[in-house]
């Protein structure tokens, strides 16, 4: 796709995958990048990975830049090893990493109305907090602005994720004969207001479009913008017809809003758009239309066997559980309620000057417009490489949303309870791992993946028993710190357990596809079944419900206490030779782009999966915490 070049910005500050916020280091990172890659792709070279091959066109050789053999376990990557040396050597290093990431380079935010779509900057000027107007603040005096919430999110930013648009390469280069149909089904979803300025103007929509300084270019990367949400029409609404970006969109430019005889004049006169009442914009049903994704399976030899694949099915795992009919997606994501669990009620707009319009009350309910998930990375990697993926958000605004990811996970996701006994040199732990969301966990695109994480150790301090540990670079490792062969490509899918009681029995809550011969995949588009979905389901998942049938979990065996909202997991550890009292420290994990699902990733060859894993490799891929238990036996 064409480079966009000539936008730069500078960067005011960096997000760590700490959390920190500190003056960016990004010159010494890279430099330190560049050195790991040369060592372990030298390593690479005298290495051979035992598995599958990979599918037609895809090298099937192992070639991940991770050093396989880093004990260091969740050990912070971000070391500064700058060294006295040449600083132009040093600085030629640096220039050639930059150019490694050009390929995912785009312009900045764009300023284009439109009939029925426009960019947020047609909105900004009304619905951002200024210190002038009581308006969108909570009723503690915070600033709850719908463009202030929305311009971090990965929803404003969906056309800019750098691993999104990694991921579509390497489906078109797997698939080279449906290259145009491929992109323009997935900026369906990730650029919608392309996608309806597409339809409207009678062109194909593609992903050489977002690199464009014209009107198509910034409505593509303005990502899932305000226009669109409430642009959308119900007529469709829960009907399998509205799935996979089947949205309908009027061309009026009506703004349909949860609120009753909204007064039209200042929308009218600014933004050319109307404001109407529309209840829909509070149900589910609206957000199924992107999130519920069914694709078409195509083979190896590009080939199309009339089979589907349901790859994502967020809604339908919502609406068989006991969540439905209860708490929508946006009583979630879109809270009405401020940080301390209040209502809010506020006024929804201001004038283009910054002040109170006299003629809007107060209103409720008033939606927060978080849109906060489980994603800390690509936010992350946004702030990091801002003058490169250009995103219109602060590096305090990406900050945000990385702060109430991580608040979401640690305390609102799901909960670890461990019990446990000595008896005859056996310690047996009892787990119980519950899944808090109104969905699987995880959740959406199978990039992501949860596990169990044990460690015991006795009275000495002595590791007497560790499973699920992860080195610096987030890949899982036994007992030694070697990685694990299930993180190569083409290595074997970890069984779903019950019973733990090796190193090698890592509990992995994932999905994993299958192709139409029923073998492992990663390719998305080859998907023609599931090989393993042992996500856990949301609380009071009902397998014969309708949309239950179609979610059910598939490889969980015989585990009878799998179940609707929790797992239960025995683990039995030899603690011959070892003195207790024996101290056990359990920990949920989670990362949004698994170790294996990179490398997959990565070994089919595109300029932007290359330099996606510069960026993945510079900025990190630490797991997050979701629950811990921990407890001493004797």
């Amino acid at each position: 796709m064409p480079v966009a070049s000539g936008f730069t910005r500078q960067r005011a500050d960096t997000v760590r995958g700490d959390g920190d916020s500190s003056p960016p280091r990004r010159c010494s990172l890279q430099r330190f990048t560049r050195l790991v890659l040369l060592l372990a792709l030298a390593a690479a070279g005298a290495c051979s990975d035992a598995g599958t091959a990979g599918d037609a066109g895809e090298p099937d050789a192992d070639t991940d830049t991770d050093a396989d053999t880093d004990s260091d376990a969740d050990t912070d990557s971000d070391a500064d090893t700058d060294t006295d040396a040449d600083t132009d050597a040093d600085a030629d290093a640096d220039a050639d990493t930059d150019a490694d990431v050009q390929a995912l380079a785009l312009p900045p935010a764009g300023d284009f109305p439109h009939a029925s779509v426009s960019t947020v900057s047609n909105c900004v000027s009304c619905h951002q907090n200024t210190s002038t107007a009581t308006a969108m603040k909570d009723g503690s005096g915070r600033g709850v602005g719908m463009v202030d919430l929305w311009k971090g999110t990965m929803m404003a930013n969906s056309a800019r994720d750098p691993l999104w648009r990694a991921v579509v390469s390497a489906e078109v280069s797997t698939n080279p004969d449906h290259a145009e149909a491929i992109e323009a089904i997935c900026v369906t979803c990730h650029a919608p207001a392309l996608s309806v300025d597409a339809a409207q103007d009678g062109y194909t929509p593609s992903l050489a479009h977002l690199a464009g300084t014209d009107e198509s270019g910034g409505l593509g990367r303005d990502g899932v913008t305000c226009s669109v949400c409430h642009g959308i029409e119900p007529d469709n609404f829960g009907d399998d017809a509205s799935y996979s970006g089947h949205y309908l969109m009027g061309t009026s430019g009506d703004m349909y809003g949860p609120h009753l005889s909204p007064f039209t004049t200042p929308m009218e006169n600014m933004s050319g758009h109307t404001p109407v009442y529309g209840a829909h914009i509070l149900e589910s049903e609206q957000c199924a239309t992107c999130h519920e994704l069914e694709t078409h399976t195509i083979d190896a030899d590009g080939s199309l066997p009339g089979t589907t694949f349901l790859e994502q099915t967020v809604y339908r795992e919502w609406n068989a559980s006991e969540f439905a009919g209860t708490r929508s997606c946006q009583d979630c994501h879109l809270p009405t309620t401020d940080a301390d669990g209040q209502p809010i009620t506020a006024r929804i707009a201001t004038n283009p000057q910054g002040g109170d319009i006299n003629n809007i009350d107060p209103r409720n309910p008033y939606g927060r417009h978080l849109l906060v998930g489980g994603n800390t990375l690509v936010p992350r990697i946004l702030a990091y490489y801002d003058d490169v993926l250009e995103p219109d958000a602060t590096p305090a605004q990406l900050q945000g949303v990385v702060d109430r990811a991580r608040t979401q996970l640690e305390q609102d996701t799901a909960t670890l309870a461990m019990s446990g006994a000595v008896a005859a040199n056996q310690l047996t732990l009892e787990l119980d791992v519950t899944n808090l969301a109104g969905h699987k966990l995880p959740a959406g695109i199978p990039t992501r993946r949860a596990w169990l994480e044990l460690v015991v150790t006795d009275a000495s301090g002595a590791q007497v028993f560790a499973v699920g540990r992860t080195d610096a670079s987030g890949q899982l490792v036994d007992a030694s710190g070697n990685v694990l062969a299930s993180e190569r490509v083409g290595g074997p899918v970890l069984p779903h357990v019950d019973l733990v009681d090796d190193p090698g029995d890592v509990l992995v809550y994932e999905s994993v596809l299958a192709d139409s011969a029923g073998v492992p995949t990663y390719r998305l588009l080859r998907a023609a079944s599931p090989y393993k979905d042992n996500r856990l389901l949301p609380r009071g998942f009902d397998p014969t419900h309708e949309d239950g049938v179609l979610t059910v979990p598939h490889g969980i065996g015989s585990d009878d206490d799998f179940m609707g909202g929790s797992d239960h997991v025995t683990a039995r550890v030899d603690v011959t030779g070892f003195t207790a009292p024996y101290a056990v420290q359990a920990r949920l994990r989670y990362q949004s782009l698994s170790t294996r699902f990179a490398r997959e990733l990565f070994a089919v060859d595109t300029a932007e999966t290359r330099a996606f894993e510069v960026m993945l490799a510079t900025v990190g891929n630490t797991p997050e915490t979701l629950a811990t238990a921990s407890a001493q036996f004797e």
